[in-house]
């Protein structure tokens, strides 16, 4: 079963990984840390009308809820131990790989865990400005669905990968929210 179930995640994996040739440049940008800066001016911008200790709270929340988030995919990927695509060697022969380096472990995703945890938390503190809520999340979501792609483009991680990080971070999310 779980043979069956990581076998056709390579199919799906080479097959999505195919569609990027030709455009490196662009999923090199969208997977690199700079590119989160569009997730992040928003935010800054949607928490800042709040008051001063509330706005320090919500990003110390923030803080909190990436570094959470980022350390558990990283223990998940050192127990799990699932190398990534960019480690098999008969996939490099038939992937476009274009990200340097390749990590030893992938699963899961923490960007797309990271990214799906942020997106909700910030529509989870929104619930009362509608109108942001839902412009945010429709943004946050898209943002969320290219990063995620990235990821898969540039050759380090399975669509598996990137499920598991989506539910990572949708549980990391509730949980923070809950708290806060």
């Amino acid at each position: 079963m779980i043979e069956n179930l990581l076998y056709w995640d390579s199919k799906l994996f080479l097959y999505i990984n195919n569609w990027g040739i030709g455009q490196e440049a662009f999923w090199l940008l969208v997977t690199s840390h700079y590119f989160w800066l569009l997730l992040f001016i928003p935010l800054l911008f949607l928490f800042f009308k709040k008051p001063y200790i509330q706005f320090v709270y919500i990003i110390i929340a923030f803080a909190l809820l990436i570094l959470v988030s980022d350390q558990f995919a990283n223990l998940i990927k050192l127990s799990v131990a699932r190398p990534r695509p960019c480690q098999i060697i008969y996939l490099l022969k038939e992937m476009n790989f274009i990200a340097t380096p390749c990590g030893a472990y992938g699963f899961y995703s923490a960007h797309a865990a990271n990214s799906t945890a942020i997106v909700l938390f910030a529509v989870l503190l929104l619930k009362h400005l509608n109108r942001y809520k839902l412009l945010y999340g429709l943004y946050g979501l898209c943002f969320v669905l290219l990063v995620s792609l990235s990821r898969i483009m540039v050759g380090v991680h399975y669509p598996l990968d990137l499920v598991v990080g989506y539910l990572s971070g949708i549980i990391f999310a509730y949980l923070f929210y809950i708290v806060y």
